[in-house]
């Protein structure tokens, strides 16, 4: 420790966070076959969440408006089914609703979600309930109406056609160039999500091809004409695909070897997720990887990452099942949400020294057996190393300041130490690690409550100095007990001046004789004992009026 004059120097996945579901429509998988049984059925797959859409039980009716209120009505749609996955909520398009609207085109609309029993990665989840009220916009006079031709669903605007869905059985579909007249300019949001054809001719009148909407089909292949300027989040993603050609030509993207990019090749939009290449290697000008960009590429054992990548989408790996290994370069400041989620073959992730942030669910059922986190993160989100069944160790730096829900839950560790700047920790975040019985605390106590260590048998241990245990105790309602170290140490946070004197505090539970010594030399440290005490209630303040006598001056501690 050095002083000077003029510079003086720390159960699982249906989460609480069902809150933020609905600002979250983001595509997350659903496995196809069970999407096709409900939307036929008219029924939700067995065991999974759920939310049934202008009806079913759990919830309040909306109530039906006034004849002439000028409010639109919505029917009750059988097979409506929308999933919550990785506490998300997905809802498919409405292909059945039977709408009457007079001029005024609100209606509330009642949804109730109910999450069914489920075992997942060997927790059991409790059935809740939550109703949930929005509203939904329908169309008024003068907007694009649906209509339907030759098996597809579309909107004509007056200008140029949008396909919204495809109602046909074909397994080769052919999407018309015109319509009305019109030239079909866009494919829709979700437009063929789930459809099970295997392949598709897009015209050369399509330049946009919006988010997900060619999610989950059946397609192995698919040509772009060089028209297209436009391609939405997660238009491919989840698809069979071995291989995806772009028309040269075009605007605004480029293919290489069957992998879709930009124009530039700077961003890497989609890896197919059915070719059979154990190994990638990324091209060196690429510095972004889309959000789901190699999502469910199977077959892939190793990814090479070029050192230009500076971001790294949300699940920009996630079920990526045979991937072992993973080297996240040094520029990578965050880790996406999801990025690594379900990556159940990873074993081993190195992470660049500039990474601040590890997403909710970053490397969530992952493969895990142990983790550094480097000491530039400064946050660990919501999920990150829950399920790891096979992680016993890691390593949390002094630079994080908060844990989040359920991080660690479901992990194997034995035991964490919690470094002096945690100041709080989410609900659940070691909830059901089976394995942990201590947990040491090398600085005051973080706020906390009941979940954290829910299903652990856990003891809290700490140091003699620090305060908030007899609260903590209450809240989490844990043993705790004094951490009994084989030597003193100083606290964190306790160095500096006061009353022009240099100090800190040294904790020992032994309370046995503490010696401080002094030099001005590390290079050549002639040290000196400057105090000697004996610690009372683990503890004793040091205070070294002399410091401002020496340009520079060392203090180590040591046992009598």
């Amino acid at each position: 420790m050095k002083t000077n004059q003029s510079q003086v120097g720390s159960t699982l996945n249906i989460r609480r966070r069902l809150t933020t579901v609905l600002h979250a429509v983001r595509l997350r998988r659903v496995e196809r076959t069970r999407h096709h049984e409900s939307r036929s059925a008219g029924v939700p797959p067995a065991g999974s969440p759920s939310v049934l859409l202008g009806g079913g039980t759990g919830g309040e009716t909306p109530p039906e408006p006034a004849a002439g209120d000028g409010r639109a009505t919505l029917a009750p749609v059988q097979g409506a089914i929308a999933r919550v996955v990785r506490g998300r909520l997905t809802l498919p398009r409405l292909r059945s609703a039977k709408v009457s609207a007079t001029p005024t085109v609100r209606s509330a609309v009642g949804l109730n979600l109910a999450a069914r029993p489920a075992n997942r990665k060997g927790i059991q989840i409790k059935p809740i309930i939550l109703a949930l009220w929005g509203f939904l916009v329908l169309s008024a006079p003068g907007a694009a109406v649906a209509q339907q031709y030759e098996g597809f669903d579309y909107t004509n605007n007056g200008s140029a056609i949008t396909i919204t869905g495809y109602t046909g059985t074909n397994e080769v579909v052919t999407i018309p160039d015109t319509i009305d007249g019109l030239p079909v300019a866009s494919i829709g949001t979700n437009a063929f999500e789930y459809d099970s054809f295997t392949s598709v001719t897009i015209p050369d009148s399509i330049t946009s091809i919006r988010n997900s909407a060619f999610a989950w089909t059946g397609l192995t292949s698919i040509s772009i004409p060089n028209s297209v300027t436009n391609i939405g989040d997660f238009a491919l993603v989840g698809s069979p695909l071995t291989t995806i050609t772009v028309a040269s030509g075009d605007p605004a993207y480029s293919t290489d070897d069957g992998v879709l990019f930009d124009k530039s090749e700077r961003t890497l939009i989609q890896y197919p997720p059915s070719a059979r290449a154990t190994s990638y290697t990324i091209p060196i000008s690429v510095t972004n990887i889309g959000d789901s960009a190699f999502s469910e590429c199977a077959s892939l054992t190793s990814v090479t990452i070029p050192d230009g990548v500076t971001s790294i989408g949300d699940s920009a790996f996630s079920e990526c099942i045979s991937l072992t290994s993973f080297t996240i370069p040094n520029r990578v400041t965050s880790i996406a949400n999801y990025a690594f989620y379900d990556c159940g073959d990873l074993t081993n992730v190195t992470m660049g020294d500039s990474v601040t942030n590890i997403g909710d669910g970053a490397f969530e059922g992952t493969g895990l057996t142990s983790i550094t986190i480097p000491n530039s993160v400064t946050s660990v989100g919501d999920s990150a190393f829950s399920g790891c069944l096979s992680l016993t160790h890691i390593t949390i730096p002094d630079s994080v300041t908060s844990i989040g829900d359920w991080t660690f839950a479901n992990s194997r560790l034995t035991s964490i130490t919690i470094p002096d700047s945690v100041t709080s920790i989410g609900d659940d975040a070691f909830a059901y690690c089976a394995n942990l019985t201590r947990a040491d605390f090398l600085g005051n106590a973080p706020s906390a409550d009941a979940t954290v260590f829910s299903g652990a048998h856990v003891t809290a241990y700490y140091l003699p100095g620090t305060k908030g245990w007899a609260e903590f105790a209450t809240n989490t309602g844990i043993s705790t007990a004094l951490w009994t170290l084989p030597y003193p140490v100083v606290l964190n946070g306790t160095a500096g001046v006061q009353s022009n004197q240099f100090g800190f505090t040294v904790s020992w539970a032994t309370n046995l004789p503490v010696v401080v010594e002094a030099a001005t030399d590390l290079a050549h440290p002639a040290w000196s004992p400057v105090a000697t005490n004996t610690l009372t209630g683990g503890t004793f303040q040091f205070s070294d009026p002399d410091w401002t006598n020496y340009p520079a001056r060392f203090y180590r501690i040591r046992s009598q």
